[in-house]
């Protein structure tokens, strides 16, 4: 039954929504077949942790449910790493892919190091130039930067863009997500002339490649309305970020992190073009998604937080204001460090608020 429930299970679960409704179909038995004991011996643990992997994968992205994501990831490694050795490349993508999860819920730390030593292991196992190698360079790149470690993330983000413009073309959705990111490093730099056609090259890579509706072409639309907000261009910025809103609330739900992500980008438009009282229920229902899905105390909590504070800051409700503003110091303290732009940021925001 496991070998041939992981034959017919959606291998691209991960980042294709069209296989969302088999993988709705067969949630249920194949989640029941994993706890059970059995399927972890030797004999089965290939297809056993592969379902775990993919059940993993299901909750992570199309449902945004991160909790119970992490421990089928957790078991598949536990597995994989047990039967099958440290440097399996079954393993390494179980490394991979629990960090990517970690990391998304904020835990840095240790996604930082599974994330260094999937990179290891790919280098050993299939070299330097390799697609997985690319992809372990990416991921550890991406964590740096959330860490506003910019100067170490530059040359990892160059060097896995080389790989896959190499090894898969210039127009392959792998090569359009290094360009994303590659793009995202320059913006934090405040680089945004050379950031932008990045976002607009991996933009037309993934609506050619993926389609008009995919979730990763909402990241690149909210990507690129960014640079516009920055600009103050928001006639541009406008559309892109609602036509990534609807292809997320249509693909990933109402409640879901990347939804939450479109409606504070959505919010900061209007509030930025003085549009202050429909911007402050379209924060609240980012603040009250990522609150839910991600907990009180993730970064993107404190995110929210503070775009909220300084919204109430501007309506006149100072003490609302310094309250979240509170809250989202005090996350960012814990979660990022004392002297990570982000804290300082918001640190700046309530010494600002005076009395």
């Amino acid at each position: 039954m496991i070998e041939a429930l992981a034959a017919v299970y959606p291998e691209e679960v991960f980042n294709n929504p069209n296989t969302w409704s088999r993988a709705r179909r067969l949630d249920a038995i194949a989640l029941a077949l994993c706890n059970n004991d059995r399927a972890l011996r030797a004999g089965t643990a290939q297809p056993a942790t592969y379902l775990m992997n993919q059940l993993a994968a299901y909750r992570y992205k199309a449902l945004g449910a991160y909790a119970s994501a992490r421990p089928l990831y957790e078991l598949a490694l536990a597995v994989r790493e047990q039967i099958f050795g440290p440097e399996d490349p079954a393993t390494v993508v179980s490394l991979n892919n629990l960090a990517d999860l970690l990391q998304a819920t904020g835990y840095f730390p240790m996604a930082q190091l599974l994330f260094e030593r999937a990179l290891r292991a790919n280098e050993n196992l299939s070299g330097p130039a390799h697609p997985s190698t690319a992809t372990s360079l990416n991921n550890l790149a991406g964590l740096l930067l959330a860490r506003a470690e910019v100067a170490a993330a530059r040359p990892l983000f160059e060097r896995a863009l080389g790989i896959r413009e190499e090894a898969l073309g210039p127009n392959h959705p792998l090569t359009a997500s290094s360009l994303n990111n590659l793009a995202l490093l320059l913006q934090a730099e405040g680089n945004l002339a050379a950031a932008q056609p990045l976002f607009e090259r991996a933009l037309a890579i993934r609506e050619n490649a993926l389609g008009l509706e995919h979730p990763d072409t909402a990241t690149s639309l909210n990507n690129l309305a960014s640079i516009f907000s920055r600009q103050g261009d928001f006639v541009a910025a406008q559309p892109l970020i609602e036509r990534a809103l609807a292809i997320r609330e249509k693909a990933l739900g109402p409640e879901h992190p990347d939804t939450a992500k479109s409606l504070n980008s959505l919010a900061s438009l209007l509030r930025n073009r003085g549009e202050l009282a429909p911007a402050q229920p379209t924060f609240e229902r980012a603040l009250a998604i990522c609150e839910l899905r991600l907990g009180p105390d993730h970064p993107d909590t404190g995110v929210y937080l503070n775009n909220l504070a300084s919204l109430l800051q501007a309506r006149g409700d100072l003490a609302q204001a310094r309250l979240h503003y509170e809250r989202a110091l005090a996350i960012f303290e814990n979660s990022l460090g004392l002297d990570h732009p982000d804290t300082t940021a918001v640190r700046r925001n309530l010494s600002a608020l005076g009395c």
